[in-house]
C-alpha cells in the first residue's frame, strides 16, 4: 500500500470517527468498506492500539476493553473492544484542512497573480499606444505649425 492509500484511509477513519463517538472495528471496516487484506491489517496493526496505552502511529484508542484469555495469555478481543478517535488524530484532522485550504488559498493567489499579470501586459501595450499616439499627434502639429508659418511667410512676402 502506498502512502497515499495509507493517508487516504486515515483521513477516511478519522471522519468516521469524527461521527461516531464510539464504534468496533468491524464496524467501521464494514463503513469504509476495507476490504483487501492489507488495508484491513493496516487498520488493525498500525491505526487501531492494542492497549490503553497507544503508540504514536494509533489514532484509534480502546475505550471499552473486551479481554481474550488464550493459553495463559491475555490480551485485548480487537473484534469486541470499542474505539474512539484519540486527540492526536483531531489534530491531525485539523492540520490536513489546514494544509487542503493553504492549497486552495495558494491555487486561488497563482491563479489571481497571473490574470493581474496578464492585465498589466495588456495595460502597458495600451499605454505605450497611447504615447505612440501622442507623438505622432505632436509631430503632426509641429509639422502642421511650421507649414502655416511658411505659408503666412509667402503669403507676406507676396503683398
Amino acid at each position: 500500500m502506498n502512502a497515499e492509500e495509507e493517508a487516504s484511509i486515515i483521513m477516511r477513519v478519522i471522519e468516521y470517527g469524527l461521527k461516531h463517538s464510539s464504534f468496533t472495528l468491524e464496524q467501521l471496516r464494514n463503513a469504509l468498506t476495507l476490504t483487501s487484506n492489507e488495508e484491513v491489517n493496516y487498520l488493525n496493526e498500525i491505526l487501531a492500539a492494542k492497549s490503553r496505552e497507544p503508540n504514536p502511529n494509533n489514532i484509534l484508542g480502546v475505550t471499552d476493553v473486551k479481554l481474550e484469555a488464550t493459553t495463559g495469555n491475555v490480551r485485548v478481543d480487537t473484534q469486541k473492544s470499542r474505539y474512539s478517535l484519540l486527540p492526536t488524530a483531531y489534530f491531525s484532522y485539523l492540520d490536513h484542512e489546514e494544509i487542503i485550504l493553504a492549497r486552495e488559498n495558494a491555487e486561488a493567489a497563482r491563479k489571481n497573480a497571473k490574470e493581474a499579470h496578464e492585465q498589466s501586459i495588456i495595460a502597458n501595450r495600451q499605454s505605450l499606444r497611447a504615447i505612440r499616439i501622442s507623438m505622432w499627434a505632436l509631430i503632426l502639429s509641429a509639422i502642421i505649425g511650421i507649414i502655416q508659418i511658411i505659408l503666412a511667410m509667402m503669403q507676406y512676402n507676396k503683398s
